[in-house]
């Protein structure tokens, strides 16, 4: 709740956050989909851990966008939109392009995992 009145207001998300999120973009195992994992100490990612339908449009997507998560901070990835993702994925087959899509939806959905 905190997180959407702070994007609301236009604030940055303050930066002390850690622990391990998770976000799903599409349905793991029906259909098309990219799940993304992060390690976040202190607001930077330190960890990418991604999954996907294996799909190679889904791979290239998944590997690519992993790379520059790495050591940025969650404000930072929360951030991104549907065109750096383009950039940062490469040219993908026609009708692939949902791929980048499930990327950015999984990042906006990344939410601290609880851990039992």
């Amino acid at each position: 709740m905190v997180e959407a009145s702070l994007r609301q207001k236009g604030e940055d998300i303050p930066e002390t956050e850690s622990g391990v999120f998770v976000g799903h973009g599409g349905i793991p195992g029906e259909g098309p989909y990219v799940s993304i994992w992060l390690t976040v100490v202190q607001g930077t990612v330190q960890d990418v851990r991604c999954r996907c339908n294996g799909c190679p449009s889904a791979l290239q997507v998944t590997d690519r966008c992993s790379l520059v998560m790495r050591g940025r901070s969650m404000a930072a990835i929360r951030q991104l939109n549907r065109v750096d993702i383009e950039l940062i994925a490469g040219k993908l087959p026609d009708g692939k392009e949902y791929y980048y899509d499930l990327a950015r939806t999984a990042m906006e959905n990344l939410r601290r995992e609880e851990v039992n």
